[in-house]
């Protein structure tokens, strides 16, 4: 199980919030693990995987005990803002106590990758999320427009995350318009064109704004930063 976020509970505690292979997202008490000498401190990490035994006695929240660690995956800083960035996705988009294996999966593989230096991230991240999106129910149509109609690859296309593409057959307001034919590469999770690439990362933000509501994606603002800090 993985740690996605932990908060302060009563005087010594943490609710911390798991994504299990077993049960999806869950969260559960863990009780003195914010005592100075807790071990549990350097446990209950980000990108640790750990085994822990879950129990809960009449509770909807369940108490987490015995942690063990499996195995960790250290990141240098650019890595590290993007594992953060799966780790606030995960967190807003999964519901609760449902199972996602095929995601559980992805996310392990995601981190193997960035840990080793992965070699295009932001190809990484997208598929990642379309992978995300389809499990979840909210898969984008790269086929068919808002109407049921074929994608036309010589066809400009603006996206509404509750209606889908539809064709430009007017003066559009949109900044953002895409060609048929790019969609076409995006459906194909072929992303070596870079305006391809540009392309599907708005859409996917567009998506999963529309999704989470008033809750902000922090660690978009401290990549910006990073990248900033790099020229």
């Amino acid at each position: 199980m993985w740690v996605l976020r932990t908060t302060p509970y009563k005087e010594y505690g943490q609710l911390v919030v798991l994504f299990t292979e077993q049960f999806g997202k869950i969260t559960a008490v863990v009780h003195g693990s914010r005592r100075a000498k807790s071990p549990l401190k350097s446990l209950l990490q980000p990108f640790n995987y750990i085994s822990a035994v879950l129990s809960s006695k009449h509770s909807e929240l369940c108490t987490l005990k015995d942690v063990e660690l499996n195995c960790s995956f250290p990141l240098r800083q650019k890595e590290l803002i993007c594992a953060q960035y799966l780790n606030e996705i995960l967190f807003y988009l999964l519901e609760n106590n449902i199972p996602e294996p095929q995601i559980f999966n992805s996310y392990l593989g995601v981190l193997r990758q960035l840990a080793g230096g992965a070699p295009d991230i932001e190809v990484l991240l997208r598929n990642f999320e379309l992978e995300l999106l389809d499990n979840i129910g909210y898969g984008i149509d790269f086929i068919s427009d808002y109407q049921g109609n074929r994608i036309r690859a010589n066809v400009s296309y603006v996206y509404e995350p509750d209606n889908g593409f539809i064709p430009v057959t007017f003066e559009s307001n949109s900044k953002y318009t895409f060609i048929g034919a790019d969609l076409a590469s995006m459906s194909r999770r072929e992303f070596g064109n870079r305006r391809v690439l540009s392309a599907i990362k708005h859409i996917c933000k567009k998506v999963i704004n529309s999704r989470i509501g008033n809750h902000k994606i922090y660690t978009r603002a401290l990549f910006a930063q990073y990248l900033a800090m790099r020229r």
